[in-house]
């Protein structure tokens, strides 16, 4: 796990980490873009502070 701040001597560290809010799973919203009503949807997977996230190619699109 990568740590998000280090503190320390020679003789002492300090290590802290964030942990964020359990955020994985589905994730879909909806939208008004110009005329057009999108429902883009996202996959989000999290191992603890490490968060990766699925591209959103309805949401891309809306907004070019």
């Amino acid at each position: 796990m990568k740590k998000d701040v280090f503190v320390g001597s020679d003789r002492h560290h300090i290590f802290f980490w964030v942990v964020p809010a359990d955020v994985a799973g589905t994730w879909r919203w909806s939208l008004t873009a110009g005329n057009d009503q999108i429902n883009p949807e996202m996959e989000i997977t999290q191992q603890f502070n490490k968060v990766q996230a699925s591209s959103c190619p309805e949401l891309r699109r809306a907004l070019r």
